[in-house]
């Protein structure tokens, strides 16, 4: 019979079936100090006390454990046991964080995606928008939560391919919405940027020849009465205006195009025929 009331079987703990095995102890740092005392024991002596038995049982088994906290913070806070702690890292093996391998997150977010795949639908797959955001987010949860959020949109969009500007904010996780709004404000700006060069290059598909411009820049001037060489009156004001405009844009080409409505290839032109540095 078992060793409890009602019991019709005896049944090994975790230490008995992993005899002559490995046995993996996850989040050992969340372990209470009572249960810490009896693991050490056990790691001392190789021996169990299997409940309502009176005899120990001998156990050979190696001891993997792993925790994402640090366990000398702990000590020293009186929450992990300094004699435990030296029992169990004989052979430390620490793995970065999710955030300092980055690298391996396109990896890694296909192999969640064939693994929370179900036998009906393909595997899901995100946009490049999507990876970006993965990318620049710093995973607090680290892969717990990369393989969490992977298995939510698998089961919210089986077999599609994932836009988290297309999700609700509930199914993004909270720290993640705020690079989520910072790419697309980047995105607005870059639209933004690429419809003012488009407007300026359209305006000056249609506007008057680059000399009538600034034949209207000067209607204020007085002609001298000796009169004047217009060709090269015209060309001391162009020199002028772009070289205000490179210093106000502090010598950016694409700027400086765009404050005098010129197509960056016709400002390179005129900078390099009236000598100017850009």
């Amino acid at each position: 019979k078992g060793s409890f009331t009602g019991a019709i079987s005896d049944r090994k703990g975790r230490f008995q079936l992993a005899h002559t095995g490995t046995l993996f102890l996850d989040e050992i740092g969340d372990m209470s100090l009572d249960l810490q005392v009896k693991l050490l024991r056990v790691l001392q002596e190789r021996q169990i006390d299997p409940v309502g038995s009176s005899n120990s049982i001998s156990v050979d088994v190696r001891v993997v454990a792993a925790t994402h906290k640090n366990i000398e913070t702990l000590i020293e806070e009186g929450k992990f046991r300094e004699d435990l702690y030296y029992r169990l890292n004989v052979l430390p093996i620490e793995i970065p964080n999710l955030a300092s391998r980055k690298a391996d997150i396109p990896e890694l977010v296909r192999y969640f995606c064939l693994e929370h795949a179900d036998s009906h639908n393909a595997p899901i797959t995100l946009n490049k928008t999507s990876m970006e955001i993965f990318l620049s987010y710093h995973w607090p949860g680290n892969i717990r939560e990369l393989s969490n959020l992977i298995a939510r949109y698998s089961a919210l969009i089986p077999g599609g391919t994932i836009d988290l500007n297309e999700l609700p904010l509930s199914m993004i996780p909270n720290l993640m919405r705020e690079f989520l709004s910072q790419k697309t404000d980047s995105h607005n700006l870059s639209d933004n940027n690429e419809n003012l060069e488009q407007a300026s290059e359209d305006h000056f598909e249609n506007s008057l020849s680059d000399v009538e411009r600034i034949i209207g820049l000067t209607q204020e001037k007085v002609l001298p009465t000796e009169g004047l060489n217009l060709k090269e009156h015209l060309m001391d004001i162009e020199k002028d205006l772009i070289d205000q405009a490179l210093k106000r844009s502090q010598h950016n080409v694409s700027q400086t195009a765009r404050l005098l409505g010129l197509q960056r290839t016709t400002l390179i032109e005129k900078i390099n025929k009236h000598g100017l540095q850009s």
